[in-house]
This record gives structure tokens, sequence and C-alpha cells, in this order.
């Protein structure tokens, strides 16, 4: 990979954290709760990392420092920080329901939490011990070009690799063997597993790399270069899998079952019965309906009585229909509920809700199917 192609992929993958990071951002001024605060966190740090590990930000930095090797140091520890982020929330997400599940889930959590943070003071510590000096920077090899003869460089990318083992190995096999029921959480944890798998690539290309160059041969440093790659490519699915957790949640604790409940009545009396595809878009379109007038409800209300964010209603919430679709389906499932958003049976429903009325209403003379 030449220096113009590894700078163009490390900053548009900067880029597109900064605007998970933005996103996140603004959730977490909503809701200041623990995984928007860690996804936020691990956005803005990939952004700095990748800012930092493309050859024009490493060089940009040694010459700030007068150490031309002086980025290694926040990008390893940076992408150490990333990769326990997605551990630990992976380790959260996958809990059993149960309230042991969940002690037991927190408790490894902060014992994982607790584990990293020496390692990166260890890897500071070897990183400031090591002799850097004498060799011209190459953002690209500095795993294999300053591994022969230097003990303090050889510790540093021990506890790197080894800290992005335990992250990715641990991750995926949590990933496999624990499906979470919330699908927006499980959408995020198999990413998550994907993600880290790929990133363990990095591992398997560097350690034999890194190997051979303490001993004074070269002939992997380019496989160690290809490296690289694997990790972008993690940092991308880690970002899909962060996103669609995201989206579900944020609709999902605001769904009502009762407005569920409420159209599934009037589909049923609606004659003649509809389409399958047209009864699930307009439950679910219900159902997001009730979900924005309940969320900006609890907004005026936070903001009436100075509350630091809107509070989700203590009703049981509800998954819409068709959550799970499959991703080559979902184009024309969202097509269809756009389209039935407006829906007379949406409307009834709605109406019903606000009235405390329990009558069906609608017929077929109320309705616009759209094929």
């Amino acid at each position: 990979m030449s220096e113009r192609t590894a700078t163009a992929v490390r900053l548009t993958v900067a880029a597109v954290n900064l605007l998970i990071g933005v996103w996140k951002g603004a959730a977490l001024l909503r809701e200041r709760t623990a995984a928007p605060a860690l996804i936020t966190l691990g956005s803005a740090v990939s952004v700095l990392v990748y800012a930092a590990a493309s050859p024009a930000g490493y060089r940009g930095l040694g010459e700030a420092t007068g150490r031309p090797s002086a980025a290694t140091l926040p990008v390893y520890s940076g992408t150490v920080v990333c990769c326990a982020i997605t551990h630990v929330l992976t380790v959260l997400w996958t809990a059993t329901p149960s309230p042991g599940g969940r002690a037991g889930a927190n408790r490894r959590a902060r014992t994982w939490a607790g584990a990293y943070a020496p390692v990166i003071v260890a890897m500071a510590v070897a990183f400031g011990a090591a002799d850097l000096d004498g060799r011209p920077a190459d953002p690209l090899r500095f795993n294999t070009g300053f591994a022969e003869g230097r003990p303090s460089v050889l510790v540093f990318l021990a506890l790197f690799l080894t800290a992005l083992s335990c992250a990715a190995l641990d991750t995926a096999r949590l990933a496999r063997r624990t499906a979470p029921e919330d699908p927006g959480l499980r959408h995020a944890a198999r990413y998550f597993g994907v993600s880290m798998v790929i990133c363990f690539g990095y591992v398997v290309c560097n350690a034999p790399a890194v190997v051979l160059a303490s001993l004074g041969s070269h002939a992997l440093d380019g496989v160690g270069v290809l490296g690289s790659l694997f990790g972008a490519v993690a940092t991308v699915l880690t970002g899909y899998g962060v996103t669609g957790a995201a989206v579900g949640a944020w609709l999902r604790s605001w769904s009502s079952a009762g407005a569920a409940k409420a159209v599934g009545r009037h589909v049923e009396a609606a004659v003649p019965p509809l389409p399958a595809a047209e009864r699930q878009a307009v439950v679910t379109a219900a159902v997001l309906r009730d979900a924005g007038l309940r969320l900006r409800a609890a907004r005026a209300h936070a903001a009436r009585t100075r509350q630091e964010r809107p509070v989700p209603p203590a009703a049981p919430v509800v998954r819409p229909p068709g959550d799970d679709t499959a991703a080559s389906d979902e184009r024309a499932r969202l097509l269809l509920l756009a389209a039935h958003l407006d829906h007379p049976l949406v409307a009834s429903a709605l109406r019903e809700l606000l009235a405390g009325d329990t009558g069906p209403r609608g017929t077929s003379g109320d309705r616009t199917v759209v094929s």
C-alpha cells in the first residue's frame, strides 16, 4: 500500500468516525448513559488515531515534536482504547437478561477495563525507554523497522499485540456464543464479533513479521504493512455495528405496546382484509408515529421542569413488526412504511390513543392500498 493510498484510507475512516462521534455526542447530551458515552469516546479516539496514523499526520506530528516516531505511542494506545471499548460494550450487551447475569457482566466489564489501563501505562513506559533516534520514521513500517536490537520496542509491541489479541478473541467469542434478545444489540454484537476477527488479522500479519525483524530478517515486512488494512476494515465494521444499535435503541425505547394493540384492532376490522405487507406497514407506522409523539411530549415536559433529559415511559415497549427484515429487503419495506405514515387507519389509532377510545375505526373506504 502506497503512502498516498494509506493517507486517503485512514483519513476517510477518520471522517466516518467523526460523523458517528458527533451523532452519538448529540445523543449523549439527551441521554447520559454509559453506552452512548463509551461510543462517543471510542469514536473521538478513533478519529485522532486515524488522523495521526495517516502518513501525512504521522510525519506532521513527528516534525512538530522533533521526534519522528512520536505519533506511534498515541496511535497504538488509542487503538487499544478503541478495542477495549468495543470489548467492554460486547461484554455488557451479551449479558443474560437475569439480574445475576447483568451483575456478572458488569463485574467482567470492570475487570477488563481495569486490565487494559495498566497495559496502556506499561506501553507508555516501554516506548519512553526506547531509543528511536538514528533512523527515519516510516509510519507503515514502525513495527519491523525498530524491532531489531531494541528490547524496549519489543516489549512495547508485545503489550500492544497482546491487548489486541485479548480484545479481538474474547469479543468474537462472546458475539458467537450469545445473541442478545434486543435486535439492535444483536446487530451490534454480530458486527463487533466480525470486526474483531478481522482486527485479529493485524496481529496475525505483524506478530511473525516483528519476530523475524528482531532476528535481523525483513522478509515479512510487507506482510506487516498489509495488516494495517485489516485494522481499517475492522473500524468501519465496528462503526456500522454501533450505528445499527443506536438507531434501534432510540426508536424502540419510546415505542408502546398500546399503540401496536390499538392499530391492530383497526387493521383487524378493515374490510376487505389488508395484504400482509400492508398490515405490517400500517402497524409499524402507527408505532413509530406514536413513539415520536411520546418523545416530543417528553422533551417539552423536560424543558418545562428543567430535567436533564426526557424520561422514557414506564409502559412496556414493543418491537415493531419487520424489525428483523433481511438487508436485501429493507429498502422495499421502508418505502412501503413511508407510504403508510399518513394512512387513515394509523390516524384513527392515534386519535383513539389520544382520546382513550377503545373502539375500532376504519373500513376499506378509509384506506388507499399501495401496491
